[in-house]
C-alpha cells in the first residue's frame, strides 16, 4: 500500500510539471503572435494605410 501512494504522488508531480511546460509554451506563442501583429500593423502604417492597420489590430483582437 505504501508503494502505491508514492507512485500516485510521483505521477501527480510529473503531470504538474508537464502542465507547467505547456502553459509556458502557450504564453510564449501568444507573445510571439502579439508581437507579429504589432509588426504587421506598423508595416501597414509605413505603407500609408493607417486605417487599415487599425483593422488588423481590431480583427486580431476579436479572434483571440
Amino acid at each position: 500500500m505504501l508503494g502505491s501512494a508514492d507512485r500516485i504522488l510521483s505521477l501527480t508531480e510529473r503531470a504538474q510539471e508537464q502542465r507547467g511546460r505547456y502553459e509556458n509554451r502557450g504564453l510564449l506563442f501568444g507573445f510571439i503572435a502579439a508581437l507579429s501583429l504589432i509588426a504587421l500593423s506598423a508595416y501597414v502604417v509605413s505603407l500609408g494605410f493607417a486605417w487599415q492597420s487599425v483593422g488588423v489590430v481590431i480583427g486580431s483582437s476579436e479572434s483571440s
